[in-house]
């Protein structure tokens, strides 16, 4: 019977073990675009026709809605290009940004160095707060991720605090 016990535990260790390596691949989630968001080419001589948008209020209503044993997070693609500002130092022009929420870090597999994540009420009332990519501490804080929590730092002319660091 102990024999039998270790075996169950060891299975479910490897089983938790597969489990957790591949959502840190996002191998358990998927994303929702529009009809030909991400589709290129003519298909045979056909075009897509691309889907309607979707909504802020259908993706919450969605993600509120949604019943499956998962979590759900709602973000939105800002853009490719922003520079980003802190003191006398910036960046080149493309850094990529996104809007996103309090569940996109674990949706995708993200961990923190730092800091902390967005929780709900900022990612529902859109708090000037912002978590940064190893590669802008680099630049920007001199590879010293501790010394960029806390800071103003400035996109275009909005300034956003800096409330963690991504692992690389």
């Amino acid at each position: 019977i102990m024999a039998l016990v270790g075996i169950l535990t060891a299975i479910d260790s490897t089983v938790y073990a597969l489990k957790d390596s591949f959502s840190g691949l996002g191998a358990n989630s998927f994303s929702i675009f529009p009809k030909g968001e991400s589709v290129q080419g003519h298909g045979g001589g056909r075009r897509n026709i691309r889907g309607e948008n979707i909504s802020y209020t259908q993706a919450v209503d969605f993600k509120e809605s949604y019943e499956f044993p998962a979590k759900v997070s709602v973000s939105i693609s800002c853009t490719d290009m922003a520079a980003i500002k802190f003191g006398e130092e910036k960046t080149n022009p493309n850094v990529r940004m996104f809007g996103v929420d309090e569940n996109y870090l674990e949706v995708k597999g993200s961990e923190l160095e730092v800091g902390r994540n967005f929780t709900a009420m900022e990612a529902l009332n859109g708090g000037s707060k912002v978590i940064i990519g190893k590669d802008v501490v680099d630049l920007l804080f001199d590879g010293k991720s501790e010394k960029a929590l806390n800071q103003v730092v400035i996109v275009g002319s909005a300034r956003y605090q800096v409330i963690g660091v991504l692992k690389s």
